[in-house]
């Protein structure tokens, strides 16, 4: 990683995180997103959003979610157009 920091007549880069636990504990996510935001700072993204999925244990379950596919689909989009 070159040490270049983003000049100002440059976009800042936006990144949007996408997480998928197995539980439902309260606060589940809150050490997490705290990471990721100090990650996404060190590498001079501005931290967008978070897309946050729990009660998903089996390996394929994501799909079975009744709005994940189409939040994922549009935070996406949505970060594109925001760029």
């Amino acid at each position: 990683m070159l040490k270049l920091s983003t000049s100002e007549n440059q976009r800042k880069r936006k990144g949007l995180f996408i997480f998928v636990g197995g539980a439902k504990p309260p606060n589940l996510f809150e050490p997490i997103i705290a990471a990721v935001k100090s990650w996404f700072a060190l590498w001079d993204l501005t931290y967008t959003r978070g897309l946050l999925f729990s009660r998903i244990d089996a390996k394929e379950a994501i799909a079975e979610h009744h709005t994940a596919l189409e939040k994922t689909f549009l935070a996406g989009q949505r970060l594109i157009e925001e760029s």
